[in-house]
Formats: structure tokens, C-alpha cells, sequence
């Protein structure tokens, strides 16, 4: 049994007191309070032994695993291509004709075409905004209206969540924590980590349509474009 004080339109922890954009957030909260089960891997806490043993089987087994099907996957990109292919493992589907749906703005927009619903929209109620898309509002209330946000230590800029005010602080440190295993050159962000890794595959995502020469990055393809094939490149600006 969880303690809630309810209030129109406010969802206000009993325990703490933060405040939180709907109900649902709320009582996700709420259950950290009781967590008794922690990760000795990542420090994550959870409500019993089940939930925690699902996380360490999702994000501790040493691959990439689909949580649907239970397919490990040696890189994150194949598990993608893998949810991009594989319908049936996609985590969302209409409740009125059983159409999966891979995020819950496809099966908004899926609800409203094809079974004429009328198009949800998320009310601020703390002011007057209102917002097409619940990520938006969410990342409204949670920077605007509440504590849960996270300040830069160092210039006091709020963000949604902690991995990206750490991700922020990396431009007031100078600090390179993702390091290439390959060269060893280091990089601020996992991201540019991930591109810089192209240079190093002998297979490159951009190639040259007239000469077959492929690039780790499309800015180097339209540099070759302008160098070696003028016409063609001044055919694309049109």
C-alpha cells in the first residue's frame, strides 16, 4: 500500500513532496521510496528480486537483448535493425484493431487516421501552455515547473535527466571519458565516439555513385563531390 495525497490536477508526492506532470509518473515515484533491491552492477534500485533480476538480464547480460523475443544481439546496431524488421516485437499496439507500433507517437497518430479519434493533447496544469506530444510537456514540467530536474554545477542550466547534465559538464571540464579502442583518441561524447568508429570500418556509409569511393562521413563525400566531380555537385545544389 502506497501513500497518496490527491489534489485536482496536482500529483505531489506524500513522502517527499516533488511534484510530478501525471499521475503515472507519480506512482512511479512513489514506489522508489519502498526499493529495496539494488544493482551491484549500476546502483539501480528496485520494488522486488524479480524486477531486478529483469534488469540485469536487459541491461547487464553482456550483449544487446531484445526485450520482447530475448535475442542477444553483439552490437547495439543490429538489435536495432532487428526491432526496425521484426513488427512483432515492437513494444506498443492499438487496443482497438491489435496494430503493433514501435513508439507511442506512431500509435497516436494510428488512432486518429485510421480509427478517427480525436488527436491527444497534454494541458500544462501549472499554466496555460498546451502541447501536441507528451515528451515536449514533459520535458516542460519537469524543467519549469518541478525539482526533478538537474542542474549544471557549474553554470546552473536544468536538464531532464542526469546523463545529460553529465554529458553538458564534459564543455566546462574538457573532460574526454569515451575513448576509441582502435586509435585511442578520445571524445566528449559516446555519439562522436560512434562516428569516429566509421573511419576505422572498412565499409563506410557514404559512397561516391561515379567512383565508388565511400567516406566515413558525409561531409567528406560532398568535399570529394566539389574536388573531383564539380558538375555533379553543382547539379545537386538545384
Amino acid at each position: 500500500m502506497h501513500p497518496y495525497r490527491l489534489f485536482s490536477d496536482k500529483w505531489v508526492c506524500a513522502l517527499c513532496a516533488k511534484k510530478f506532470a501525471t499521475i503515472i509518473q507519480l506512482c512511479r515515484h512513489t514506489s522508489l521510496h519502498y526499493h529495496k533491491y539494488n544493482c551491484d552492477v549500476c546502483g539501480r534500485t528496485y520494488l522486488n528480486n524479480k524486477a531486478l533480476k529483469y534488469h540485469m538480464r536487459c541491461s547487464h547480460s553482456g550483449g544487446h537483448t531484445c526485450r520482447k523475443c530475448w535475442t542477444d544481439f553483439p552490437t547495439f546496431e543490429l538489435k536495432r535493425e532487428h526491432l526496425k524488421a521484426s513488427i512483432e516485437c515492437w513494444p506498443l499496439c492499438c487496443v482497438l484493431c491489435g496494430e503493433r507500433f514501435i513508439s507511442a507517437e506512431m500509435r497516436q497518430t494510428h488512432l486518429t487516421e485510421v480509427h478517427g479519434q480525436e488527436r491527444k493533447v497534454y494541458d500544462c496544469p501549472d499554466c496555460e501552455l498546451v502541447f501536441k506530444s507528451r515528451i515536449p510537456f514533459f520535458n516542460h514540467y519537469t524543467l519549469v515547473h518541478s525539482d526533478n530536474s538537474h542542474k549544471c554545477p557549474y553554470c546552473h542550466l536544468k536538464f531532464t535527466t542526469k546523463k545529460q547534465m553529465e554529458r553538458h559538464t564534459f564543455t566546462h571540464t574538457g573532460k574526454k571519458p569515451f575513448s576509441c579502442s582502435v586509435c585511442s583518441k578520445t571524445f566528449a561524447r559516446r555519439q562522436n565516439l560512434k562516428q569516429h568508429g566509421w573511419t576505422h570500418s572498412e565499409t563506410k556509409r557514404f559512397a561516391c555513385e561515379i567512383c565508388d569511393k565511400q567516406f566515413a562521413h558525409k561531409i567528406s563525400l560532398n568535399g570529394h563531390m566539389k574536388s573531383n566531380h564539380p558538375e555533379m555537385a553543382a547539379d545537386d545544389a538545384f
